[in-house]
């Protein structure tokens, strides 16, 4: 196999410095040099062609760079490569996955975001275990971005940008909303997840473009600061704040069971003034099917649910726009 190889640094290229855990000068030496004494038989019959764009802690990750790596990996899909891998760290990844997602042909050559949960001295480290579920996947020939990531029980799990969500504090774990993940990895054996239907997914991306701006406006540019967008979480007592005359979006994430405080004077008021100003107040978080009553007020707060998706993937999907 012929793959393209893009360390970004991240914890899979970092090294503990003291007490503190900082990224390597050579992260693919570092990464690759892991994976080698791990999957001999795997890594000798994959020619890695290196590049390291830049070298970054994923909290560190910016509009620019995002940017960046995103114009680099559509450029590169369309070389002779069987398949990319970007390693990433997990604070940001689900943002710069969904970058991707969103910039690239669903039918591309496979890109997988590998990550890890500890620096790869740690010999319970998750990282080897991910590349390893990345090289299965582009040699099974898969289309698309994809997200491989062993969680504590260790099954690899294979996700999909549009479905997954960020690692929560105080967990390293990533997950799929709705148990959408496509498969999983086990003693190197991709399992596919029944639960998972790639035509749903296809038709969930091509949905985007009727409830959100056209696609015609997205760009591969991700300016800093998003200031055109306004992200909101619903919690008990929240002030809502100011709608600047720079807003052309809001997104409002709702609570776990798809809901807000919709008996709030404060959301009517918020929710009647973004109307007023024409713009968009989005809703994430919300099933289809049996609901709440408190969604019966959706239409007269003139809210606009976006089922099925993260927040972040909506939040990447405006940015550019």
């Amino acid at each position: 196999m012929h793959i393209l190889f893009i360390t970004t640094g991240g914890t899979i290229g970092s090294v503990i410095k003291g007490s503190y855990t900082g990224t390597s000068d050579e992260p693919s030496l570092l990464i690759l040099d892991a994976f080698k004494k791990k999957y001999p038989e795997t890594f000798n019959n994959i020619n890695f062609e290196i590049m390291t764009p830049f070298i970054t802690l994923s909290e560190n990750m910016s509009g620019k760079k995002i940017s960046f790596l995103t114009k680099l990996v559509k450029e590169k899909a369309k070389e002779d490569f069987d398949g990319i891998v970007v390693t990433h760290g997990t604070d940001t990844l689900s943002y710069t996955a969904a970058a991707l997602m969103l910039s690239l042909d669903p039918d591309c050559i496979p890109v997988c975001f590998v990550s890890s949960d500890k620096p790869l001295s740690d010999p319970e480290a998750c990282g080897t275990d991910n590349l390893k579920a990345a090289a299965d996947i582009i040699n099974a020939g898969m289309r698309g971005v994809y997200v491989p990531y062993r969680n504590h029980n260790g099954t690899v799990y294979i996700h999909r940008p549009l479905y997954l969500t960020e690692a929560d504090i105080y967990d390293d774990e990533l997950r799929s909303i709705g148990t959408m993940h496509v498969c999983t990895s086990d003693n190197n054996i991709l399992s596919p997840n029944i639960l998972y239907d790639d035509s749903k997914y296809r038709d969930c991306l091509l949905k985007l473009s009727e409830t959100l701006p056209s696609a015609s406006e997205m760009t591969d540019v991700f300016p800093e600061p998003a200031k055109h967008i306004l992200r909101l979480k619903a919690f008990p007592g929240m002030k809502y704040p100011d709608i600047s005359s720079e807003i052309r979006y809001i997104i409002f994430e709702s609570f776990h069971s798809g809901t807000i405080n919709t008996e709030s004077e404060d959301t009517h008021a918020f929710c009647l003034e973004a109307y007023e100003k024409n713009i968009p107040v989005y809703i994430t978080g919300t099933i289809k099917g049996i609901t709440y009553e408190s969604t019966k007020s959706f239409d007269k707060l003139h809210l606009i649910p976006v089922p099925d998706i993260t927040p972040v993937s909506l939040y990447m999907r405006l940015w550019c726009s």
